[in-house]
């Protein structure tokens, strides 16, 4: 049985049909989730860790103008930009402000870096870097990205910026997607049900206890 082509796998751009319809409700990919959403076959190849970095980069871009100003800081003591965003990348990305390109955009930089990466090949194994289940992924990721569910609404500001300046840079943040809830609620209910055989009555009794009480101790720390 022949081998299907990385081609059969991966739509061109200018192939895949837009949202074109006005969306009430405009539902977003969680962004902590882009490293994983093509998961390669060889993910213990070199090429395996940079293909997700550079996923990641070419979705999430950073300010130009906060760029420029990290940069001169940076000069001033003598270092070097991309020597310090590979070192100490979370440090460079908490004082720029990233955005993700609309959707027309963003399908053409995402296509980019899976065509040339999936097909690499391991030097040692001969194997490509993405098998048949990782192009079908990689042909669904294409689709979110066309439809617009990773794009930002303009009208929408999911960056806002901490209090305090260091080294003459703010520090910026990121409210968009379910960061906060981690090791937070999902945790706290865990804890509560103690073990995961509850019945459907006694889980909808716990989570109702679980939540008057969180109104009630955020409705005192408001006051």
């Amino acid at each position: 049985m022949a081998r299907k082509s990385k081609q059969q796998f991966l739509t061109k751009p200018s192939q895949i049909q837009p949202q074109r319809q006005k969306i009430a409700v405009h539902a977003l990919f969680k962004m902590f989730g882009i490293p994983s959403s093509v998961y390669p076959f060889q993910q213990s190849m070199v090429s395996g860790f940079e293909f997700q970095r550079m996923l990641t980069d070419c979705i999430l871009l950073m300010d130009k103008e906060d760029v420029n100003k990290v940069k001169s800081v940076l000069q001033s003591k003598g270092l070097s930009f991309q020597r310090v965003l590979r070192q100490q990348k979370a440090w460079v990305q908490a004082r720029n402000r990233r955005f993700i390109s609309p959707a027309s955009q963003l399908i053409h930089s995402v296509y980019k870096v899976l065509m040339t990466f999936g097909p690499l090949k391991c030097s040692a194994t001969g194997q490509a870097l993405f098998n048949g289940q990782a192009w079908k992924e990689a042909a669904n990721f294409l689709e979110l990205v066309a439809k617009g569910y990773l794009s930002e609404p303009s009208e929408t500001p999911y960056i806002t910026q901490n209090a305090g300046i260091q080294m003459g840079l703010p520090v910026y943040r990121c409210i968009r997607g379910t960061n906060s809830v981690e090791g937070g609620v999902h945790q706290i209910l865990i804890r509560r049900f103690g073990t995961y055989n509850a019945t459907p009555r006694f889980a909808c009794n716990l989570m109702t206890e679980y939540k008057t009480r969180h109104n009630l101790d955020i409705c005192v720390l408001a006051i």
